[in-house]
């Protein structure tokens, strides 16, 4: 592994916000996913059924989130909509997870 995911997970453990999977704390930065973005990640009627507004959480390359895990954070439930790898050089630098 190169320096590259090293660094993104140090900047998400550093400011990173807690969240919960199966009993295990994890961190993320999350952002909210406005509903023209998350149409670039899941089809319309995904974005009709989930919780709104959506959120867009960028985790460590070796986070286990996966898909249609529920997700515990900042008092909402929520589920794993998508699991996207970002890509830099050949490798996972870190994953964006769509929560709805």
């Amino acid at each position: 592994m190169s320096i590259i995911p090293k660094r993104f997970k140090g900047v998400i453990e550093l400011i990173g916000d807690d969240y919960l999977v199966s009993g295990n704390t994890r961190k993320a930065i999350v952002t909210i996913l406005p509903s023209e973005r998350a149409k670039d990640f899941l089809p319309q009627a995904d974005i009709d059924a989930s919780a709104k507004p959506m959120r867009l959480a960028y985790v460590p390359h070796d986070d286990a989130t996966a898909l249609s895990d529920t997700v515990a954070w900042d008092g909402l439930s929520l589920t794993v909509k998508k699991v996207v790898s970002a890509r830099a050089r050949g490798e996972t630098v870190a994953k964006m997870l769509v929560w709805g």
